[in-house]
């Protein structure tokens, strides 16, 4: 279902391709042969991308399943971590199957988060004011939404101004089952460098209650790589000598 979503988006990217080669005085043709779906593929032209391959394993992670329920996209300021966060989300708004939370700001309580979370999906809670009842209905209607096939995605941005609080209230969500053993909720935080070392702080501090969150070797990790300037100076340059008409 994901991956027919993302492909639906994609149609309109050979008629953006084509304006795009219009306005440089590319040839289309010679444009569009020297390019694969997975970067380019033209010996000459060849210039692995180090994200290749995150759209796959995003579309593996979201899979209704058993295995690990996190998964960490880091690096740098203004590597694209936002971006990735909004074309999944537009891709998955319309599918009956998945909810997409957005955390824009997580600069806020582990209660407050709670209380967002279960806002969003239509918890019925009876006191909000009470750490207990708003966790209880959530995790009930987490697994209704689960027995009617809906996965629910909480998607933390600039993840890295969580507290250990909202970390352990995150673990506790994406450990919740179906009786069949499914995950009835993703978590995918985005963030900084400093995310991978408050991570590893956490685990290491309170390994008891972070043994629950998956450990190390199941995480679900992507780090973005940023291109050096020669890098980016010798891909147009390739490509604009390949393709001149």
């Amino acid at each position: 279902m994901a991956a027919r979503r993302f492909t639906r988006l994609l149609e309109n990217y050979p008629k953006a391709i084509y304006e795009y080669c219009r306005r440089l005085g590319w040839d289309y043709d010679r444009f569009r042969s020297s390019i694969s779906d997975e970067g380019l593929s033209h010996p000459d032209l060849y210039l692995e991308d180090p994200n290749t391959g995150i759209i796959d394993k995003m579309i593996q992670f979201l899979e209704p399943t058993s295995q690990s329920s996190v998964f960490i996209i880091w690096d740098d300021v203004g590597m694209g971590k936002s971006s990735i966060r909004d074309f999944v989300a537009r891709s998955l708004e319309d599918m009956q199957d998945y909810q997409v939370i957005l955390v824009n700001d997580p600069r806020m309580t582990s209660l407050q988060i709670l209380r967002l979370v279960a806002r969003q999906v239509g918890a019925d809670v009876a006191v909000w004011n009470d750490r207990g009842k708003v966790k209880e209905a959530l995790w009930e209607r987490l697994l209704e939404l689960a027995g009617k096939g809906k996965t629910i995605i909480i998607w933390v941005d600039e993840a890295e101004k969580i507290t250990n609080g909202i970390i352990s209230e995150l673990r506790a969500l994406s450990d919740i089952k179906t009786i069949e053993g499914v995950k009835a909720c993703k978590i995918i935080l985005s963030g900084t460098p400093r995310l991978m070392q408050k991570l590893e702080h956490y685990i290491d501090s309170d390994p008891e209650d972070a043994t629950a969150f998956d450990d190390r070797a199941s995480l679900n990790t992507f780090r973005l790589h940023r291109w050096r300037a020669e890098d980016i100076y010798n891909y147009w340059k390739l490509l604009a000598d390949y393709c001149e008409r």
